[in-house]
């Protein structure tokens, strides 16, 4: 009666206008239930009004279905199959030519126009979650700063990975105290046991020799940066923060922490990918080295390299700069159209918070 009483009262106070109760009087095989103790303290409900008129619904179920009813169904089910029609995502949209935009933003147009205008123009927000244990951003979040409040101190010198490792434990408490105050490291449950999960994965990524190369200068932490290219049909901004730069043997280099493996690539409609982080970074700074390091990965550290200086068999910076430029020009070209098409993937659907707005939804057919 408790568990009861408790879920009507959840449902009084969701209710938007008039709850109605029901029960069902009859178990499945077709024996007579009692009400339960609460609902028998309620009256019996008054009669029910006479039988509304055959609705369209109550028609399909018969199997009279109409033929604008059939059209809707075919339409639906192509979205199933994945087949967009030419007006899906056409939508009257005045994106500024001075719109600033991020890496993370074009990948994100790049992999889903329809996407990007949900939640960048419309600006729709997902359902938020209750957060039990440190979400995966969050958890990035506290790398970066344990990580910048560790070299700090180190800037314009040649850091010992010696003195890192035993300077890591008060910056990890620094970091700790500074989002704490902030709000952006939420009270959570298992923090004590996940506290020293994170404190050992950093002290393995600081140890690591692809942390700092010998012969390394940390230069700046957290750099913002706004840059500005030409194109063919005027100008592009785009901003972002950078995690490090440097200088080492083989001029400035950008490093970008990941977490994990995972590296924001653009997957293109052949299947191959293009990635435009570092690119964007090295041609802001006129940088001659990208590299990508992971924290949590213990086998390779190293991502992958990029830029001017990277001279491995395969890799052209050119060819890679190039790539990048086209991708820019096609980005001006679409959303001067007003094309915010869906193009669904499974790279593109796995994480979409806007699958029920396109309704063309990759694996959902």
């Amino acid at each position: 009666m408790h568990t009861e009483r408790a879920y009507l009262h959840a449902c009084l106070n969701a209710a938007g206008s008039q709850l109605h109760l029901s029960r069902p009087l009859f178990d499945l095989k077709g024996k007579s239930l009692e009400g339960s103790p609460l609902s028998r303290m309620f009256q019996s409900a008054p009669a029910l009004p006479p039988p509304l008129p055959v609705t369209e619904v109550e028609a399909g179920l018969t199997g009279e279905v109409g033929e604008h009813v059939q059209m809707r169904a075919s339409l639906e089910l192509s979205r199933q199959k994945l087949q967009v029609s030419g007006h899906h995502g056409q939508v009257q949209v005045k994106v500024p030519q001075n719109h600033l935009w991020s890496p993370s933003q074009l990948v994100k147009f790049g992999s889903c126009r329809f996407h990007w205008m949900a939640e960048k123009v419309l600006k729709l927000l997902p359902f938020p979650e209750v957060e039990k244990t440190l979400q995966r951003a969050t958890e990035g979040t506290f790398y970066h700063k344990v990580l910048e409040e560790l070299l700090r101190p180190h800037l314009g010198i040649r850091p010992n990975p010696r003195t890192l490792l035993l300077e890591l434990p008060g910056a990890f408490e620094r970091a700790e105290n500074v989002l704490l105050e902030n709000g952006e490291l939420p009270p959570l449950p298992h923090w004590p046991f996940q506290h020293h999960e994170l404190l050992e994965n950093l002290k393995n990524f600081v140890k690591s020799h692809y942390f700092m190369l010998q012969g390394t200068l940390p230069q700046q932490l957290e750099v913002p940066i706004e840059h500005t290219l030409q194109l063919k049909n005027g100008p592009f901004s785009y901003r972002g923060i950078v995690d490090r730069i440097e200088q080492t043997k083989h001029g400035t280099t950008v490093i970008d922490y990941k977490s994990r493996n995972y590296i924001s690539e653009l997957r293109r409609p052949d299947g191959s990918k293009l990635e435009l982080q570092l690119p964007l970074y090295l041609m802001a700074v006129g940088g001659q080295l990208g590299r990508y390091l992971s924290i949590l990965n213990r086998e390779k550290h190293l991502l992958r390299t990029v830029g001017p200086a990277h001279t491995d068999k395969g890799y052209v910076w050119e060819d890679h700069k190039k790539e990048v430029m086209d991708f820019l020009e096609d980005t001006v070209e679409q959303l001067s159209q007003g094309n915010f098409q869906p193009t669904p993937s499974e790279s593109a659907c796995k994480y979409c918070d806007y699958g029920s707005l396109c309704r063309v939804r990759a694996g959902q057919a």
